[in-house]
């Protein structure tokens, strides 16, 4: 299988295992082409889409048969997603297979209930964005959607080769999601990007660009200590998913802009030192970038 250029919006903190709950086991192994359907988790009327990578790189073959990253960000929303409130989709690739290929199969109705996109990872592109990158969120646009996408990490210069190497690319946080923070097309009001508190407190998120998603980002809580699996801008967007399903679940007439504005209304306007670091040369030296941003803030 062709390696596929994805940026994981994970990093390496301290991360606890949690099993899965009884009432909606997960299985871990799964396929390996973009656009393939996992599996769906629950059987609720919210339909929740969820791209990820359910296989791990190991000697340069793709191993689906040991548990990866989509199969915890997935554990996650289901932490704090009410039970039988939703039905996730889960499918291999970041946002925008998912809007390529996988929620039409679910969504044939452009003014149907609103559904949700929990998206962990998006396409990278080194050089410049490809058109067909438009062609998607126009698509996107067109529905009754709100996509929930992380931002990139700290510290993360780009596409990360086989040998563990940094390569710097033009569009730190995903060409996807560039697109929607620079679109006039109103996509925006029907977006939320999203970056990590950690446990004692500072921001994380990659400075680089945060200026065009800042007024639509939110930066949300994680604790090891208290359970979480990792403390990344990974797990913050399924645990910000899973809060827009509950309060969708108790008011399904909601319009993606309405549940937008209701998250935001549960948010405080926070000055957060955010860190971030770079090592653009590739070099392991890397060169502290840690600024205090006035910005959102959920604590749940």
């Amino acid at each position: 299988m062709k390696k596929t250029n994805l940026i994981l919006h994970i990093i390496p903190l301290i991360i606890v295992l949690i099993s899965c709950t009884e009432k909606e086991e997960m299985t871990t192994q799964h396929s390996a082409s973009d656009g393939d359907i996992i599996g769906v988790v629950g059987d609720g009327d919210i339909l929740v889409f969820k791209g990820d990578l359910y296989g791990n790189w190991v000697d340069g073959v793709y191993d689906v048969s040991e548990e990866a990253h989509g199969d915890r960000t997935t554990q996650t929303f289901q932490k704090y997603a009410d039970e039988g409130t939703y039905q996730m989709i889960e499918s291999e690739g970041g946002l925008g297979i998912v809007i390529d290929v996988v929620f039409e199969q679910y969504i044939t109705s452009t003014d149907e209930q609103t559904s949700i996109i929990s998206s962990s990872a998006d396409g990278k592109e080194v050089y410049e964005i490809p058109e067909v990158y438009n062609d998607y969120v126009t698509k996107l646009n067109k529905y009754n959607i709100l996509t929930i996408s992380s931002l990139e990490n700290q510290g993360v210069d780009g596409i990360i080769d086989e040998d563990g190497n940094a390569i710097a690319s033009l569009h730190p946080h995903g060409p996807t999601n560039t697109i929607i923070a620079t679109s006039n097309t109103g996509i925006i009001d029907k977006t939320i990007f999203v970056g990590v508190i950690y446990r004692w407190g500072n921001g994380g998120v990659d400075l680089e660009e945060f200026e065009l998603f800042e007024d639509h980002t939110i930066f949300v809580k994680l604790n090891t200590e208290n359970g979480d699996i990792a403390e990344s801008t990974s797990h913050a967007a399924p645990k910000l998913a899973a809060l827009a399903t509950n309060i969708l679940a108790k008011n399904k007439n909601l319009t993606a802009e309405e549940l937008k504005v209701e998250i935001f209304k549960l948010c405080t306007k926070q000055d957060l030192t955010i860190q971030d670091s770079k090592d653009d040369d590739n070099d392991q030296e890397y060169e502290d970038n840690t600024q205090v941003r006035n910005v959102y803030v959920l604590e749940f």
